[in-house]
């Protein structure tokens, strides 16, 4: 059964990757991601955009794009989640590793890429973390 989940969630990985766009445009960005709170540097901006490409290609076929989850397979929303939105080395330590049926992608992503991904859910669908996730932070 669990090798019948995980072929199911790498198949929806590899369509959702298939349809995932990007519009780097600064201007578009910007209009996407500042509020009155909070206004994103250009530099900002692009690693949030960059985040939510990776994370579309990588774990939206499970967690949805709109990063409400899918418990039927073992995938916690992401969206409001209190992992995303204190010390991120817990939520970190999932995606390397694994965690129930979620496989683990410390070989398919570097430290870079990760923290791309930490910094887009973390500001995404309401959580407000209002900071990029830099990979000196991260423990081995």
């Amino acid at each position: 059964m669990r090798h019948i989940a995980t072929l199911l969630i790498s198949l929806s990985v590899l369509l959702n990757g298939c349809f995932g766009g990007s519009d780097d445009d600064p201007q578009t960005l910007a209009e996407q991601w500042n509020t009155p709170d909070k206004q994103w540097t250009e530099t900002e901006l692009k690693q949030l955009s960059k985040g939510q490409n990776l994370y579309k290609a990588t774990c939206a076929g499970c967690h949805l794009a709109s990063g409400e989850g899918q418990l039927t397979i073992g995938a916690p929303a992401l969206k409001g989640n209190h992992l995303l939105t204190g010390d991120l080395q817990q939520a970190i330590d999932t995606v390397r590793n694994g965690r129930g049926t979620m496989p683990a992608f410390d070989n398919a992503l570097t430290d870079d890429k990760l923290a791309a991904i930490m910094s887009y859910v973390s500001n995404a669908w309401g959580n407000s973390r209002g900071d990029i996730v830099q990979t000196e932070g991260f423990a081995h």
